[in-house]
């Protein structure tokens, strides 16, 4: 019981900081992660000039979207 309502807070967690993020960085890390599409086809219909430049706002995104969850979690840990 306990494992779930850990997967769940994580779940929750990981919703929110999605939803904070800009809609650009959310719609990258959407088609990467949930449907799967390869860089190029991700640049193509995102409008990037090359793979390159997906792959390095996928991680400027990642890198946000971690410290967000970190600023979560201790806000969370504080209460």
């Amino acid at each position: 019981m306990e494992e779930l309502l850990e997967k769940e807070t994580r779940a929750k967690l990981a919703e929110q900081v999605l939803n904070e993020l800009g809609q650009r960085c959310r719609e990258l890390l959407l088609l990467f992660y949930k449907t799967g599409l390869q860089l190029k086809d991700i640049a193509s219909r995102m409008g990037y000039n090359s793979e390159n430049t997906v792959k390095n706002q996928k991680y400027k995104c990642l890198e946000a979207a971690k410290n967000r969850l970190k600023e979560l979690k201790q806000t969370t840990q504080t209460f």
